[in-house]
């Protein structure tokens, strides 16, 4: 896109919060304890994965690809060369009512 400007840059500064959330996410997980324990999980190693638990990750990477596009939409990108103002002329309406 050409001639791609922000209204608002400032708000792009908050895009460096993304990572320390994504930080945060894996910080989490990883020192999560299981809550049951066993002698033996060979068992366990058969088993396939089911989808849930193979996308459990999906969800955070959809969250944090959102707030990173509302962010950029509060940044309002803005394509074209020139600002200009405009002004117009209205007129006021008054409703009045006697009682």
């Amino acid at each position: 896109m050409q001639n791609l400007r922000f209204e608002n840059p400032e708000w792009l500064f908050l895009l460096i919060l993304l990572p320390f959330l994504l930080y945060v996410y894996i910080r989490r997980r990883r020192f999560r304890q299981s809550s049951v324990r066993y002698s033996d999980v060979a068992v366990f190693n058969s088993l396939k994965a089911p989808p849930s638990i193979r996308l459990r990750h999906l969800l955070i990477g959809l969250k944090l690809l959102g707030i990173a596009l509302l962010i950029v939409a509060m940044a309002r990108p803005q394509a074209g060369r020139s600002k200009r103002q405009v002004s117009s002329d209205g007129i006021d309406i008054m409703l009045t009512l006697d009682v």
